[in-house]
């Protein structure tokens, strides 16, 4: 099984992508140039690619089939928009300071988490299971 997931844009925040002076430029590239805090999530038209760690992989097909099947139908929100609100994403600050750079999880169901991060468009996602993976 490959680790590219497919490319979703989305349109966050019910704007057009276009700049309301209609130069044509988009919301997120006019937000990188304001210089929007690059630790929250992008906003605008975004074209999110996906890619699972090895270590993803290994641990989705680890799960038990009922919480296979709970991942694969979240990741199916998950990959039209990760921050969603369905999905309760949120930052893991300690991962986050012990890696250099921004760790996000997911909510699946109950204690399933799914944890990220973003390196431009592209979503990695690094690690699925108990909250025992933000150890």
């Amino acid at each position: 099984m490959g680790t590219a997931w497919a490319s979703s844009s989305i349109n966050r925040g019910g704007r057009s992508g276009v700049s309301a002076s209609g130069d044509g430029r988009s919301t997120a590239r006019r937000a990188l140039r304001s210089g929007s805090d690059p630790l929250q999530p992008p906003d605008g038209l975004v074209n999110w690619k996906f890619n699972g760690t090895p270590n993803f992989w290994k641990s989705l097909y680890r799960l038990p089939s009922s919480q296979q099947k709970s991942a694969r139908l979240a990741f199916g929100i998950f990959k039209a928009d990760p921050f969603d609100p369905r999905m309760r994403t949120h930052k893991i600050h300690h991962l986050s300071a012990h890696y250099g750079r921004t760790i996000y999880a997911v909510r699946i169901e109950g204690d399933l988490r799914a944890i990220f991060y973003l390196a431009g468009n592209t979503v990695v996602t690094v690690d699925i299971g108990s909250h025992a993976i933000y150890r």
